[in-house]
């Protein structure tokens, strides 16, 4: 795919500007730095690879600490872009930097741990056998590019530069919330796809629960934290002026947990190899998540407000279907499902409302102060989301699986 994603990437680099409507005399500068930021997705997908293998071989766990902490050398690196002044082509250095730090470290995890790993040259016949089995993956991979960074692109198209300013800084703690979840998740959970592929269903709904167990716990505990304190922690970073407001934040922290619950079911749907249906949903609800929201900011003056409406209303299509199409694989009934979800959801909601209102009160006065009051709400959230959302099997089966990560291997 180096060949496509080089020419297309070229091509957004070179428009951005335009479709930005950014002053002439910065043209040069914003493609420069959209193009040292095709070259991080170029290296990002490099990365994937390494990445891939260790989940491949139920090795995932290996890589959680070093991910965790990638995210915050990734975030050092920005800071001392800015704090150079080095503007936005320095910020774009900074995250191309991170990315090839991370696959360079993911390679090095897999050489000491899978010890087929290697690199071969393909013959032709093979990439085009591999091109036509997976040309729907490639289609995917554009459907969650645009899942994940669309949000921006019509915020500044629809509406204005500053508005992106304020959405994206209030945008940051929730989007590093989606990176945690899904290095938590899939970093301990069992090969998913060779109990599938094995034809053991019965494990596999279990495996499954497990994962969406997990994800709502991590996701909700996460949440509701960074709606407790993202007021205070925008207000120590950069200054209160780019908080985007409780209700915007609210919303935007319930876009980011819906689409951590869509690329669940996603993955899981990958596993099968099937993923035609998937793809041709996910393009269909990425079109009306686009749609929704550029009327709802242009025409209603919807804002971020909007923003986050119409694409938590676009998305609805791949929260009812992904789950249905994961029934019909494993044989789980739709009621199954829904019954499933009565007593987390309404925890969630609670947990996140209580956050939004008090999130608009709480204050501290130095980052000390705000690492020690986020630690300890964490800790309190953390108890009472695993005591009321998870009945006595699910919290049985998870301290179970924490237990076999923290035992020692030989």
């Amino acid at each position: 795919f180096l060949p496509l994603l080089t020419v297309l990437g070229a091509l957004l680099a070179w428009f951005v500007p335009v479709w930005l409507e950014a002053p002439v005399e910065l043209y040069w500068i914003v493609r420069l730095a959209a193009g040292l930021l095709v070259l991080m997705l170029v290296a990002s997908a490099l990365g994937q690879i390494p990445r891939s293998v260790l989940e491949g071989e139920n090795l995932g766990y290996k890589r959680m600490g070093l991910s965790t902490g990638l995210i915050f050398v990734g975030g050092g690196f920005t800071a001392l872009a800015l704090y150079f002044d080095t503007g936005l082509v320095g910020v774009a250095t900074a995250t191309l930097a991170t990315t090839v730090l991370t696959g360079v470290f993911f390679f090095y995890i897999v050489r000491a741990n899978v010890p087929w790993f290697g690199l071969v040259k393909p013959s032709l016949r093979a990439v085009r056998r591999f091109l036509g089995l997976s040309w729907w993956f490639l289609v995917w991979g554009f459907v969650m590019q645009l899942m994940l960074a669309s949000d921006i692109v019509i915020l500044g198209i629809v509406d204005s530069a500053e508005l992106v300013t304020v959405y994206s800084l209030t945008k940051y703690a929730p989007e590093t919330l989606l990176s945690l979840v899904a290095i938590v998740v899939w970093g301990t959970m069992p090969g998913l796809g060779g109990i599938i592929g094995s034809g053991y269903l019965k494990r596999a709904i279990r495996v499954r629960s497990e994962i969406m167990s997990l994800t709502w716990l991590v996701a909700t505990v996460l949440g509701t934290t960074v709606l407790l304190w993202v007021r205070a922690f925008v207000g120590l970073w950069v200054g209160e002026q780019y908080y985007a407001g409780p209700i915007p934040t609210l919303l935007i922290m319930a876009m980011v947990m819906q689409l951590v619950v869509i690329r669940n079911d996603a993955n899981i749907i990958d596993l099968t190899l099937d993923i035609r249906r998937k793809v041709l949903i996910g393009v269909l609800s990425v079109i009306l998540s686009v749609a929704l929201a550029s009327v709802l900011i242009r025409y209603f003056n919807g804002g971020i407000v909007g923003l986050c409406v119409g694409f938590i209303a676009g998305r609805a299509i791949l929260s009812l279907g992904y789950p249905l199409m994961i029934g019909r694989i494993l044989g789980i009934s739709p009621l199954a499902q829904f019954k499933s979800v009565l007593r987390p959801a309404p925890i969630t909601a609670l947990l996140f409302s209580l956050a939004t209102i008090l999130g608009d009160s709480v204050t501290a006065s130095g980052w000390l102060e705000l690492i020690l009051l986020v630690g300890a709400s964490f800790c309190g959230v953390l108890l009472l989301a695993f005591y009321s959302g998870l009945t006595g099997g699910q919290r049985t089966r998870l301290l179970g699986r924490v237990r076999r990560l923290m035992r020692p291997t030989s």
